[in-house]
């Protein structure tokens, strides 16, 4: 008895040091990022502070949290600083227009690769969740230039860009970041070269507007470099590039996507109407907030696909459980089973897709985890008559359709399965699972999760769905206030 005991305290013993050694491994690395991080010029005085002791020394009082919480007020005065520069940016652009300096002569206007950085390191920040939104917009601003500035008979709409990525900043300075930082227009004197009080000749204002904007791209840089230096992950961030999204134009593609998984009705008239939102991508003309709100009302319709696919593959799964569970009156017979297989794969769903912040499919895994008995059986229809109701709201909203919900049969299960094997034949597709025409309905379900992944993947590789959430809540909700 007694060696069991002390078997036991030995075990939590070990456990305890394990545990202790991974936080404390932790609190190092958030201390070096602390140390490094405080080296970056935000424009406030407070981060000239330097650290030159190592862990554990310096922090050997303060908890996690409290670096956690160090940490993320860093990144918000960091995230003032690129406030400060894009006011500075639009502000300095207008300027030179008005006084006759080409922005494009001079490659004022191009930057948009550092912007792009910018936007692909600061996505990878947990830290910087909440404060994106001004990343988007430093993006797509820069985005816009790149291709606008470029020609004569847009002067209008750049200067507009211009006024109105001016007005978005200056609201943000004011009331979004603490005072004090230097490289605040209210500052005097001006940490920049142009100070808009100043008179300065064409050629004076040509030469500090210049080093302005290399100044800014270089701490722009310094930042993408410190992220780098942690994170090796990457991927292709421009939703705002049509190249992203091109196989919508394929038709075989759409076919599979709109028909065979979404069983979308007239999938070529909605393929169709796909193509001409997608095409808000290129459209720039009608001034910079219209076009990356346009550009959000696609990706958000683009995104409802894969929504309606998963619901009607829920939606087919549970009804399929309920009739087998009336039809096998065994006790013994489980079909836990089937819900554990199912939970894997919809957490991997969701994952990919980046549907976290639907909370009914949150409440779907939770309800898989629940035991298969005749509560579960009574409790099912409630989510049933929601999936049902979710799959019409979104084919009625976007698509305009109504949605007719197909009988699995045995005849459906064989002619879905073929035509989803003809689909890996057809089109190349990496799929290592096994797929019968004998196989169940639940089969059926899993089979065609884990293809609409690989299918996805494959055809559209350019395409990071956090990237798009990303981007829809900063163009249809923060935009929206703004516009």
């Amino acid at each position: 008895m007694f060696n069991m005991w002390l078997s036991k305290l030995i075990l939590w013993y070990s456990a305890f040091l394990e545990k202790t050694e991974h936080n404390n491994s932790n609190t190092k690395n958030l201390s070096e990022i602390y140390k490094n991080l405080k080296t970056l010029d935000t424009g406030y005085n407070s981060n000239k502070i330097t650290i030159s002791c190592s862990f554990p020394k310096c922090f050997r009082d303060i908890t996690r949290d409290e670096l956690i919480d160090k940490i993320k007020k860093n990144y918000g005065m960091l995230n003032c600083s690129f406030i400060f520069y894009a006011f500075h940016l639009a502000k300095l652009m207008k300027h030179c227009e008005k006084n006759d300096v080409s922005i494009t002569e001079n490659n004022l206007y191009l930057f948009h690769s550092e912007a792009l950085a910018l936007l692909v390191n600061a996505s990878f920040v947990s830290y910087m969740e909440d404060q994106m939104n001004q990343i988007w917009l430093i993006f797509g601003y820069a985005k816009y230039l790149s291709v606008m500035a470029l020609e004569s008979k847009y002067k209008f709409q750049v200067k507009k860009a211009h006024e109105f990525v001016e007005y978005i900043f200056n609201i943000l300075a004011l009331y979004s970041c603490p005072k004090g930082n230097k490289y605040s227009e209210n500052n005097n004197p001006s940490a920049f070269k142009v100070n808009f009080n100043n008179n300065m000749n064409r050629s004076e204002l040509t030469t500090a507007a210049v080093m302005d904007k290399l100044f800014i791209m270089k701490k722009i840089k310094s930042f993408s470099n410190f992220v780098s230096m942690y994170n090796h992950d990457s991927y292709n961030s421009d939703v705002l590039d049509y190249n992203s999204i091109k196989m919508i134009e394929s038709k075989p593609v759409m076919e599979a996507i709109l028909d065979t998984f979404a069983e979308i009705p007239d999938w070529e008239t909605q393929w169709e109407v796909l193509k001409v939102k997608s095409e808000s991508i290129k459209r720039m003309d009608d001034g910079l907030s219209n076009w990356l709100i346009g550009i959000g009302h696609f990706y958000t319709k683009f995104k409802s696909i894969f929504n309606v696919i998963l619901y009607r593959i829920l939606y087919s799964y549970m009804l399929n459980i309920v009739k087998l569970v009336i039809f096998i009156k065994d006790s013994n017979y489980t079909f836990d089973i089937y819900n554990d297989k199912m939970r894997y794969i919809l957490l991997k769903t969701i994952k990919y897709f980046h549907f976290h912040e639907d909370k009914f499919l949150k409440d779907i895994l939770l309800f898989l985890e629940e035991e298969i008995n005749n509560h579960w059986i009574a409790t099912v229809g409630d989510f049933l008559k929601t999936l049902k109701k979710r799959i019409i709201d979104i084919t009625n909203e976007y698509y305009n359709c109504n949605y007719s919900f197909r009988m699995c049969s045995i005849d459906y299960i064989r002619k879905a399965t073929a035509t989803l094997k003809n689909l890996i034949k057809e089109q190349s597709i990496q799929y290592p699972y096994q797929m019968s025409e004998n196989s169940s309905s639940f089969e059926l379900s899993f089979l065609t999760i884990r293809l609409l992944l690989e299918y996805t993947k494959a055809k559209f590789p350019d395409i990071n769905f956090q990237i798009i959430s990303s981007f829809t809540d900063f163009s249809l909700k923060y935009l929206k206030e703004f516009s």
